[in-house]
């Protein structure tokens, strides 16, 4: 079960493909990776909260955006590991019994051109196994999936300490703070590659 449910998808965009800000696809995401959304506010009247509303639009403004940016690379990263581990243990696995049912044929006297095709299959699994674990460290989707994640989970703290005015959002500056910090964010994406 675990196998059939961790399988990978086929295509999962590097990029987000975000619903337009302010729609209620928009806002339906934003409480899926448990943002505080307008809609969160129904029996309240978020006017009555001014300095909330405004770092709400603060944040889906200069957060949202780059913490969704983030999330989409390491689902993608992430099902892209999967995908290359699915084709390392099926070919392992293939691998195997090829090998295993070569030698079985040997055993035969008259399993000439059953014993060609069977290393033949053999060598062609090895390949393509291997063609795709080199290609799977040369693109290292799980230091990327990590880093991605590990920086999307750093945005989404930050989305709460600046909501609760925690350090270094406790001054009067603290916009200013939260774009800096951001971009900080940002610009890590690509250190160390």
């Amino acid at each position: 079960l675990f196998f059939i449910k961790r399988f990978p998808k086929l295509h999962i965009p590097v990029n987000p493909e975000l619903p337009d800000q302010g729609t209620p696809a928009y806002y339906a995401r934003l409480q899926e990776e448990g943002f505080i959304c307008p809609e969160s506010w129904k029996d309240d009247d978020l006017g009555n909260y001014p300095v909330v509303a405004q770092d709400l639009t603060d944040l889906e403004q200069y957060l949202v955006p780059v913490f969704f940016e983030f999330d989409q690379k390491s689902k993608h990263y992430q099902n892209r590991y999967m995908l290359y581990q699915w084709i390392f243990i099926t070919g392992a696995c293939m691998t195997t019994f090829f090998g295993a049912f070569t030698t079985y044929l040997y055993s035969w006297d008259d399993a000439g051109l059953l014993i060609q095709v069977a290393g033949i299959s053999t060598a062609l699994i090895s390949a393509i196994t291997a063609f795709f674990n080199v290609l799977a460290q040369q693109n290292a989707p799980q230091k990327r999936w990590t880093k991605t994640r590990r920086l999307a989970e750093e945005l989404r703290m930050s989305y709460y300490r600046y909501l609760m005015h925690l350090k270094p959002f406790d001054t009067l500056n603290r916009l200013t703070i939260l774009r800096d910090r951001v971009i900080a964010i940002k610009s890590r994406e690509f250190e160390n590659e």
